[in-house]
């Protein structure tokens, strides 16, 4: 059954992207990423869904089911619900090893 509600993912995520890209006001871009990541956070719970042998019908409940599955996705989870909420981040630069290395920057060096 999940397969079937998602089985648009790739395709609408593309048309989002897109969206976002040529999107000239925020609330064009908020309402695009919104859309996206309560897809992506009901496609998540289609990877459990079988397990839990049930259905969850709101977002919470299944991130809920699909983080008692996959745990380190925690922060994944996290920042798809900056998106669902709304809310604004601080512009925080983050480096991650693999981008650091790339770009030779030492772990102790602050941007």
């Amino acid at each position: 059954m999940s397969k079937a509600m998602n089985d648009d993912l790739a395709p609408r995520m593309r048309e989002l992207r897109q969206k976002i890209a040529l999107a000239t006001k925020w609330g064009t871009q908020l309402d695009a990423a919104q859309d996206a990541a309560e897809k992506l956070i009901n496609a998540s719970f289609g990877l459990v869904a079988y397990k839990e042998q049930k259905w969850a019908h709101d977002l919470v409940s299944a991130s809920e089911a699909f983080l008692a599955h996959y745990p380190d996705k925690s922060l994944e989870i996290e920042r798809l619900f900056y998106l669902v909420e709304r809310k604004r981040v601080k512009n925080v630069r983050l480096l991650t090893s693999w981008t650091a290395s790339v770009h030779g920057y030492s772990p102790n060096m602050h941007a």
